[in-house]
């Protein structure tokens, strides 16, 4: 099982993504947007690197 399908795994990093956001003073009411924004690139990155790397 990966961290894509792990709720904990997400949610861990889900929150060092809001901490790094937090810690650049990215703005409060843009946050949602971008931790979607960055999850969804990481899964892509995980899915292309599962399918070179099997």
């Amino acid at each position: 099982m990966n961290w894509q399908t792990r709720k904990s795994a997400r949610a861990e990093m889900i929150a060092m993504i809001k901490v790094l956001l937090a810690r650049h003073r990215y703005p409060p009411d843009a946050q949602k947007e971008a931790v979607d924004r960055v999850v969804d690139q990481a899964e892509l990155l995980a899915d292309n690197w599962a399918f070179e790397h099997p």
